[in-house]
């Protein structure tokens, strides 16, 4: 039989003793399950909550005394300092509850929401909130770069790029680690330590960010709701569409597609490495950067606030929610017709349901991780929705005004919201990534992201053609 014990990473001391003991086992998350599938322990550990780094170390109880043993001989030899970090070795690793029987399944309702009630009321709200404000910077944006970049560039371009640097500077801690692997560990592995306190950051931005109660809430309406809706990739794939359809010009498109995507790239890697920067400095550096240290504590004290009053917090935020709605509804019954302000305020009700819609497409990414395809459905439902929009739109027969500002508004507010360029991005940046394979002693590179990347820029194009050229060659 085996001890079965947990480790969150394997920098551990007293794990690297395990593992030189003899007889050890050990693995990933699966670790369990074959031991149990070889009948050498008969239960069933319950990882619902384990991380997904986590190792698990089968040690017969015989090997686990003799590496206790060896430490506690190491420390009545060592001088004092040495032996404190002997006795840490020597400590016993936290031991892994196992549960017999077969793990219980989440109640329907946590089955179909992915989360309890609440835990999806709050989620909801969040990007609702981070939803609305996206499409508000997108549409102001949009418009003041209208006839400022020449073709193949688009419109969107410049809320496109904002989005994603947004999104680099508001990842998470995964995310930001990945640029520090670029430089070479010295001899020491100071970096490799440095790496793993960096990826456990729920946000670099804010430096040692407590999680608790709707923290997680806000970090997804700030990253899915308002970097999302942010961007857009059915009004990007609609203009290099329409450089098809209606210029007859191709190669603005192709232009168009690869400017679009490598500087959406580096937008992203430069907002990645602002948040690594300042996380840095706020770590390394705090008697010498006098500002970050005051905004740190002020985020986390906030956010530790929110944490502790969550009824407070859920009521104030569906307060703010109510009154934009109605704020939005007082102001489309009041401006003129001609005035473009009037679709925004439509389009803002309609981005609620975009961005929930791709959130919960988003839960299908993790049945396919080297092609999204819940991204990738949101990215393709939006750019045939806006093309079959566009093309009732320019439908010179069409001229009935709330028909022309409904479906303006929706593809403002549920196109563009549903579509995202900051998500896709930030996949196609993961999987462009070198990626150790076992067996091999050097990263290997795989052709995942340039699949995702070049099979969805290929996929609008089709559904764009599809849906809105009929639009044009209906009348030639």
């Amino acid at each position: 039989e085996l001890e079965i014990f947990f480790f969150e990473n394997m920098d551990d001391t007293a794990s690297l003793d395990l593992c030189k003991s003899p007889n050890v086992s050990f693995g990933g998350s699966k670790a369990l399950e074959r031991a149990r599938a070889s009948s050498r322990v008969s239960s069933r550990n319950d990882m619902t909550d384990m991380d997904d780094d986590a190792v698990i170390i089968g040690v017969p109880p015989q090997a686990h005394a003799l590496g206790n043993s060896a430490a506690a001989q190491q420390a009545e030899a060592s001088p004092p300092k040495q032996q404190e970090a002997a006795e840490r070795a020597s400590a016993p690793p936290a031991r892994v509850v196992v549960s017999e029987g077969a793990k219980r399944k989440p109640p329907l309702l946590h089955r179909v929401l992915g989360s309890g009630p609440l835990k999806f009321y709050d989620n909801l709200l969040a990007l609702a909130i981070g939803g609305q404000v996206g499409v508000l910077l997108r549409f102001y944006l949009t418009s003041a770069s209208k006839g400022t970049f020449p073709p193949p560039l688009f419109s969107a371009l410049a809320s496109n790029m904002v989005g994603c640097y947004w999104m680099g500077l508001v990842g998470d801690g995964k995310a930001a680690a990945q640029q520090m692997r670029r430089a070479e560990p010295d001899a020491e592995g100071r970096l490799l330590k440095e790496v793993g306190v960096v990826k456990k950051e729920p946000l670099p931005l804010v430096s040692g960010l407590a999680v608790g109660g709707g923290t997680a809430s806000a970090l997804l309406g700030m990253r899915t709701g308002l970097c999302g809706s942010l961007t857009t990739f059915s009004s990007w794939n609609q203009s290099m569409v329409k450089f098809v359809v209606v210029d007859k010009n191709g190669w603005n498109a192709v232009v168009g597609y690869i400017v679009g995507l490598m500087v959406a790239l580096l937008c992203l890697q430069f907002g990645q490495l602002t948040a690594l920067y300042v996380q840095q400095r706020h770590n390394t550096a705090t008697k010498k950067c006098l500002l970050l240290l005051p905004l740190s504590q002020k985020a986390n004290s906030c956010i530790s606030f929110c944490g502790r009053h969550v009824w407070k917090t859920r009521l104030a935020a569906s307060l703010v929610f109510v009154a934009a709605l109605a704020v939005e509804a007082y102001c489309a019954a009041d401006l003129p017709k001609d005035s473009d302000n009037r679709d925004l305020m439509f389009g803002l009700f309609f981005s609620a349901f975009g961005v929930a819609m791709r959130w919960q497409l988003g839960r299908f990414n993790a049945r396919c991780p080297s092609f999204p395809i819940g991204t990738f459905a949101a990215n393709m439902v939006g750019a045939a929705a806006i093309g079959a929009i566009y093309g009732v739109r320019d439908d010179p027969v069409q001229d009935s005004y709330w028909v022309r500002l409904q479906i303006t508004s929706i593809a403002l507010g549920f196109c563009g919201a549903l579509s995202t360029v900051s998500t896709f991005v930030a996949e196609v940046n993961d999987r462009l990534r070198p990626i150790a394979v076992k067996g091999k002693a050097s990263p290997t590179c795989t052709l995942a992201g340039f699949v995702y990347a070049t099979g969805t820029l290929l996929g609008g194009l089709v559904v764009g053609l599809a849906t809105y050229g009929w639009s044009t060659w209906k009348y030639e």
